[in-house]
Parts: structure tokens; sequence; C-alpha cells
């Protein structure tokens, strides 16, 4: 249950027995604030919160400020709109561990990302993906036919969800009909940001904002993805990290990121001056022979994704 206390909605979790009642707890709790965010939180600026956020997840991936800058750009990526056929704004991201770095601190790395984001995130879920978890779970709903029941499939998520596929378990084996579906699900997902409820007669192709993050070990991932890979700041093989985080600047991460992802006309809004648009535009025309105005609107709406997410 929640209750509103002045400048605050206070909620209090004993035992949530519904998966998605935090969650919608959490919606109110952003919506409460909604009006606060544009000019800072509490005495915080935008650029403090911002700075605080790369600070947090530059310690997590041990140093390594490139990867860091690419999770920061993943928080505030989502479908913006149509180009044809292509959505745009969605980055699904592939983090990548070299051979140089063990087992058990890629392992503790993923921990520790996914235990941030999960604070940070409106919707988050992980995902372990190996060949008996394609072969024996569906991540695709379905219609069971002995039950009459359309059975939920684990990437049927609300919109604006970040979901984490943790690929370093996926071993070599032959994928059953299920695990093929799964994977034509996942890449579905991915390359085209939709969901298939499967029939016995017919199948239905749901749109979903869903925001891809997957950790690969030694190879790139088997989908399509941004691909980074984390090169540790005199890394040492020490596998313990030293991540103090302040809960109260947590919060205030967590308002302000679902805000941003909330609020489209917030990134519609966002303008250049004259000589960045310039600039934008001579970019593009020196990687393309002829100009096409949706392909560069396009370009403008990620320039300002990618100026959000560095406060510009």
């Amino acid at each position: 249950y929640y209750k509103e206390d002045q400048d605050a909605i206070v909620v209090h979790a004993w035992k949530i027995f519904d998966d998605y009642l935090l969650d919608r707890l959490k919606y109110l709790y952003v919506e409460k604030y909604q009006q606060l965010l544009h000019s800072g939180i509490e005495g915080f600026s935008q650029e403090m919160i911002i700075d605080k956020l790369k600070q947090y997840l530059n310690n997590i991936l041990l140093g390594d400020e490139i990867a860091a800058e690419y999770v920061l750009m993943f928080l505030f990526s989502q479908i913006l709109f149509k180009a044809g056929e292509k959505n745009i704004g969605p980055l699904p991201l592939n983090i990548f561990f070299k051979n140089t770095i063990p087992d058990e601190q890629a392992k503790e790395v993923i921990q520790n990302l996914n235990s941030f984001l999960q604070k940070i995130c409106l919707y988050f879920k992980t995902m372990t993906i190996t060949t008996n978890s394609m072969n024996k779970t569906a991540f695709y709903s379905y219609y069971d036919q002995n039950t009459e029941d359309l059975i939920k499939g684990e990437l049927q998520l609300p919109d604006k969800t970040f979901v984490s596929l943790n690929e370093l378990e996926l071993n070599e084996g032959k994928l059953e009909d299920r695990g093929c579906r799964n994977f034509a699900c996942i890449k579905n997902l991915i390359d085209f940001q939709y969901i298939t409820y499967e029939y016995p007669f017919n199948q239905l192709q749901m749109p979903h904002d869903l925001q891809v993050l997957i950790f690969t070990k030694e190879k790139k991932s088997l989908f399509n993805s941004h691909f980074v890979t984390l090169l540790p700041f005199e890394f040492k093989g020490n596998s313990k990290m030293n991540i103090e985080m302040d809960e109260k600047m947590v919060e205030l991460i967590f308002l302000y990121i679902n805000h941003i992802k909330m609020d489209k006309k917030y990134l519609e809004s966002v303008e250049f001056k004259e000589e960045i648009s310039k600039q934008i535009l001579d970019d593009y025309l020196a990687g393309n022979k002829a100009f096409n105005s949706d392909k560069f609107e396009a370009v403008l709406k990620l320039s300002r994704i990618h100026a959000i997410s560095k406060m510009q």
C-alpha cells in the first residue's frame, strides 16, 4: 500500500505477491515528481544527477568510461517514431568480456550492473540464456490447446522494460522447436520491436518497446546489437569492487531517468543551436550521397537522445 505525505509518496512493501504491484507503485512515485525534474530536484541539478550516474556506471564497469557512456545512452533509448518499417530510437547493447577477464569477475560485473539497473529502472528483467533454457522455457506467448489458456511468455513485458540477457553460459547444443521459436522471438524483438503471440492457426505480432542489454564472453552475441568490449582501467585481476552508492542519489537517478522516458514531448522539445544543427547536417551529407529528409530527421532525433544523456 502507499500513502501520500506532502511532497513524497512513501511506498511500504512488506510482502509483495504480485510482481507488477511494486512496478505500479513506482510509476505513481515518478508521476508525483514530474513537475520537479526539469529544473532539478531538492537542490540537485540535472547535471549533478547525470554526473553521479556516470560515476556509478564507470565504477561498476571497472573504470571503462566508454562502456559507461554506452550504458548511459542505453538507459535513455526507446522507440521515438517509425521511419518506414524501421523503429528509430532503440539501442540494443552487447557488452563483451575478453578472455583476460576471469569468469568470476565477469559474473560480478553483471550482478552489480543488474542490481544497479534494477534500482533505477521502472521495469527490469534478467534472463540467463542457455541451450536448455531456450528449449524448455517459452519466451513468446502461446495458446495452450489443453487448458484453452494464453500462456504468458518470458518476454511479454510492459513497454519501457529493460531486459538483461546473460549469454555467458550459452553452451553448444541443438535447439529444438521451442528453442528455435525463442531464438526468432529475441531476434524479432531486437530487430523489429515486436513479440509474437502464437495461436493454433494464426500468429499475432504485438509491438513491444523493450530495450535489450546482452552480456557475452569470447564472442559477440548471436543477435544484432551495438557492440562494446569491456576494457578495465588498470585491471589487475582483483574481483573486489568498492562500490559505494548514496541511496538518496540513486532514488533521484531513478526519478530522472523514468520521467524523461515517459515524457516524449520533452525529447521532441530539445532544440539545437543553429551552428550545431549545421554541423550535424554537414556530417550527414559527408556520409550520404543524397539528402533524405526522413533519414536526416532520424539523425536529429537520435542526436537529441545523445544530447540529453550528456546533459548538453
